[in-house]
């Protein structure tokens, strides 16, 4: 298992139903705009409403890296601020410091992607 999925973050369904209120945007409109962000990025567009529901109903709360990324470009806010306060594990300090490692590996992967995409490289 790799670093950035060796711990498990939850949305809080409450935070995202008020970021996509917030917006001003139905759950269709949210749905359209991850799916934006998604094709932007060269990757398969498949956000529906249903899921955007999932989500917002705390039925699907652990959503794909692909997900998270867009969530948090959609919303401007950085993934994490979408979640449990006490992501599954945190509370131990060493859970904590991974749960920030994972986010900083996050953090640095995008910013490799979008390099090596500026310099030609293939998909990472």
């Amino acid at each position: 298992m790799s670093a950035r999925n060796s711990y498990i973050i939850t949305l809080n369904s409450d935070r995202v139903r008020e970021a996509r209120l917030q917006l001003g945007l139905s759950q269709t409109e949210f749905a359209d705009a991850i799916n934006v962000v998604l094709e932007r990025s060269g990757q398969e567009a498949r956000c529906s409403k249903r899921l955007v529901q999932k989500w917002e109903s705390g039925e699907h709360a652990t959503p794909v890296p692909r997900y998270q990324k867009a969530l948090a470009q959609v919303t401007s806010r950085p993934f994490k601020a979408l979640c449990q306060t006490g992501t599954v594990g945190a509370s131990t300090p060493v859970a904590g410091e991974l749960v920030e490692i994972a986010a900083e590996l996050d953090h640095l992967m995008n910013r490799l992607e979008k390099l090596a995409a500026r310099v030609g490289f293939a998909e990472l």
